[in-house]
């Protein structure tokens, strides 16, 4: 499942100044990062779970989908840790390995639920702005740019093409035919592609754009009050930090 399949439009910071939504996200993440508490790790995963449900307004069925893949992928790599192997005593089980494998499973999930918060909170104009506050060459960010917009694209088009193969029965005809057929369905993805790389630089040309992304960007006013919530929730996890 994508980002882009799941992101709330109505969520409860769309209106909100970017300022207010990188506190909940910076301080999490440094928090996270710097500390080595794997009690504090599972509580800010729980936390932040629990904001991507209320906050983001993403169904709960949707976010286990999204943490599904992850969740997988690191635990058979923690999963892993547990094992050496000798060519004495062949393969075993290390007396710390449990804690070492735990700890880094917690922390990972914790890092990467701070990064799907950030994604189902900012649009792509909002994450822009601030690789482009932090110096980030303009390369990078065009290239980040075109990634984003065109994977939904390119995952839509490669599906539409698969079932129109699948009706003329492409995928019933023998082993080599279904991969002769998977790489056509590969090579006129990136035909489509490249295509519509093409379209948008004239687009861009026409409207004088140098071939420079230039996002439209609303002003949010800020007070105080709309702080007092995010600054709410880096306290609890500070507190926790130093609780648990």
């Amino acid at each position: 499942m994508l980002i882009e399949s799941v992101y709330n439009y109505k969520h409860r910071l769309v209106d909100a100044h970017f300022l207010v939504k990188i506190v909940y996200v910076l301080p999490a993440f440094v928090l996270v990062l710097i500390s080595e508490n794997t009690a504090f790790h599972g509580f800010a995963f729980c936390l932040i779970f629990i904001a991507c449900k209320y906050i983001a307004k993403v169904p709960i069925f949707h976010l286990l989908k999204l943490f599904s893949v992850p969740f997988l992928f690191i635990f058979i790599g923690c999963f892993t840790l547990l094992f050496s192997f000798d060519k004495i005593h062949g393969i075993g089980i290390l007396d710390d390995s449990y804690f070492l494998g735990i700890a880094i499973f917690t922390k990972s999930m914790a890092l990467i639920s701070v990064m799907y918060f950030f994604l189902l909170t900012h649009t792509i104009s909002e994450i822009s702005k601030y690789m482009y506050a932090c110096k980030v060459p303009s390369l990078f960010i065009e290239l980040f740019v075109l990634t984003y917009k065109f994977i939904y694209l390119l995952s839509d088009t490669a599906k539409s093409m698969q079932i129109a193969q699948k009706c003329r029965m492409g995928d019933q005809q023998g082993y080599l035919n279904t991969v002769r057929n998977y790489g056509l369905l590969f090579s006129m993805v990136f035909r489509h592609a490249m295509l519509q790389t093409e379209q948008l630089e004239i687009a861009m040309s026409a409207r004088l754009g140098s071939n420079n992304f230039v996002f439209v960007q609303e002003k949010h006013a800020y007070s105080f009050m709309n702080l007092l919530a995010p600054i709410l929730f880096v306290l609890l996890l500070i507190t926790a930090l130093l609780l648990l």
